[in-house]
């Protein structure tokens, strides 16, 4: 008797699927069409914060913008730099050459 009842299912379910697939649609319209017919997404409105909620961002806010603004205090104390050893004195520059100061380039002469 089970084996009855599994073919009248089978039976059953086929018809349904030749009459899905014999409606002209495509495949992709049959899924859309599934999927248009369940229940709508719920759309929610503006979100809205609590007090409580702005108040705790505010605080954090303010935290992070008075670390941020403190004054910074060295870690260690300085060490004096040392003394600098004094400059040498410049040297004196060289007497103007004749022409645009280019030097004359050393033939490898033809």
């Amino acid at each position: 008797m089970e084996i009855a009842a599994l073919k009248f299912a089978i039976n059953l379910l086929t018809e349904k699927l030749e009459e899905l697939e014999g409606s002209g649609r495509t495949q992709r319209e049959n899924t859309s069409v599934l999927r248009s017919s369940a229940a709508p997404a719920k759309t929610t409105g503006k979100r809205q914060m609590s007090a409580a909620g702005r108040a705790r961002i505010a605080a954090a806010q303010r935290a992070r913008w008075a670390k941020k603004n403190q004054p910074s205090q060295p870690a260690v104390e300085p060490v004096p730099a040392p003394e600098a050893a004094p400059e040498p004195e410049p040297v004196a520059a060289e007497a103007p050459t004749k022409g645009k100061g280019r030097k004359k380039r050393s033939g490898g002469g033809d």
